[in-house]
């Protein structure tokens, strides 16, 4: 599913592109953002896969062992190593997403960046007293994105 979801989102893109008559800036803006969520989760999910798998291994010691056996101890230690395992895995996802994705980094540095050029005010930035000119610029910028997608 997540193949042909991600070619669906490609192909939807794709079209677009090609017709002009009919553009939609917050579907085409959430199908930029779907195949970019998608193609880091391709990137990502590969590598990924051999710290998943003893989460799979400590999960069917748990639900095929049965109870009252004798070996409930291993249950819960198996259960146990199964929330230790997944949380492992989360940071170890996080930790490596800057990787996989450099946007990430560059986005968070922005973030910081404005953080620290607001300091303690409250509320959104200012806003601008240029609206055609921020209109404009907004514009150019998508259409380099449109030309180099995700």
């Amino acid at each position: 599913l997540f193949y042909l979801v991600l070619r669906a989102n490609r192909r939807a893109i794709e079209a677009l592109k090609k017709s002009g008559h009919s553009y939609s800036v917050a579907r085409s803006f959430q199908l930029q953002e779907n195949v970019a969520v998608l193609t880091i989760l391709k990137k990502s999910g590969t590598p990924l896969l051999p710290c998943i798998v003893p989460a799979f291994l400590f999960f069917q010691i748990f639900a095929f062992v049965p109870q009252n056996s004798g070996y409930d101890t291993l249950r819960h230690v198996s259960v146990a190593l199964y929330d230790l395992w997944l949380a492992i895995t989360f940071t170890i996802l996080v930790l490596c997403l800057p990787y996989f994705e450099p946007k990430i980094v560059n986005n968070l540095s922005c973030n910081v960046i404005r953080r620290g050029m607001r300091g303690n005010a409250v509320g959104d930035a200012p806003k601008d007293n240029r609206p055609r000119q921020v209109t404009i610029a907004y514009f150019d910028l998508l259409a380099q994105h449109w030309e180099n997608p995700v």
